[in-house]
């Protein structure tokens, strides 16, 4: 059963999917949010015109670095019904 902190964070992906700043694909079994590009391309022009890219690219990577072995399902597995990170990819 999910927290209510999961819950919370449904919550607020629903709404960034009903603004349409998010796309839910649901084909493959999960469903995975992306950014527009547009809307990543506006959210990094801001980072570096306030000198902040940088620093926000350092703890995005030591927060996924962190969350590796969950991300790749080699840790424990998440709560049914949780939201799972899963990472993308290329090839």
């Amino acid at each position: 059963m999910a927290s209510g902190d999961e819950f919370a964070i449904l919550d607020l992906l629903d709404a960034l999917v009903r603004k349409s700043l998010l796309v839910a694909d649901r084909s493959s079994g999960r469903t995975r949010f992306s950014m527009l590009e547009t809307i990543r391309q506006f959210a990094e022009e801001q980072l570096v015109a306030r000198g902040e890219a940088s620093k926000i690219r350092t703890a995005h990577s030591r927060y996924f670095a962190a969350r590796e072995a969950d991300i790749m399902g080699c840790g424990t597995a998440p709560p049914a019904g949780s939201p799972r990170l899963v990472r993308n990819r290329v090839g």
